[in-house]
């Protein structure tokens, strides 16, 4: 069930990749796991909400979302 969730992450559409963060937050909590999960998405608006996500649970410090926010710089 949860590979469904990761995978939904990069559906066609806008409403399940949005859901599918959402669900992820829900089954990983206070973790920033979700939005590190989301980052790899082919898809621009579900990483972008990502971010926002990050920055909106205050979640910015944590050496993880420091890291992998680097990496995806990188690669652009």
């Amino acid at each position: 069930a949860l590979q469904r969730l990761v995978d939904a992450l990069d559906a066609p559409t806008w409403d399940v990749r949005k859901a599918a963060l959402a669900a992820l937050e829900t089954v990983y909590g206070a973790a920033p796991t979700a939005s590190l999960t989301a980052l790899g998405s082919k898809y621009g608006d579900v990483r972008t909400l990502a971010l926002k996500r990050v920055f909106e649970r205050k979640l910015l410090d944590d050496s993880a979302v420091q890291s992998a926010i680097r990496r995806r710089l990188e690669d652009d």
